[in-house]
């Protein structure tokens, strides 16, 4: 016979799978015209540290980190992607924990990357991360 208690054993769990398969179900988004994809490895360093100042700790691009609120990594941020139109940069992250959601923030960074400034700021979800994020990277 099937208990209430092994019924909501078995619903936590399959919430939590759920919730990890979304995790990493960050899609690949093609960026607007006129910006480019730009890798981790030929990001300024003071947009880096901007974010970090201002996120904490956060994990490169497909590095493990605390997708649920369990915590295992001791990192509920990732990177997922950055962008570039100009001076103006969109950073795609993921936010681990039991609301999983993919904010993204948008810096101007002035001539000779010495300070980046953040002009704005969106959360996404998965399925809405590509149309949130041109939306943000087109934002004046």
């Amino acid at each position: 016979m099937i208990t209430v208690r092994r019924v909501a054993i078995a619903s936590v769990v399959l919430a939590l799978f759920a919730i990890h398969t979304i995790a990493d179900a960050v899609p690949s988004c093609t960026p607007p015209p006129g910006t480019v994809s730009v890798p981790l490895t030929q990001v300024p360093s003071i947009l880096l540290q901007t974010l970090i100042d201002s996120v904490g700790e956060i994990a490169p691009p497909g590095g493990r980190f605390d997708r649920t609120d369990v915590m295992m990594v001791g990192r509920n941020r990732r990177l997922a992607f950055f962008w570039k139109a100009g001076n103006k940069w969109t950073v795609a992250t993921e936010h681990g924990g039991f609301g999983y959601s993919n904010p993204l923030f948008l810096y101007h960074l002035d001539e000779g990357d010495r300070e980046a400034v953040l002009m704005a700021q969106k959360i996404a979800s998965p399925n809405t991360l590509c149309a949130a994020a041109s939306e943000l990277q087109a934002s004046p």
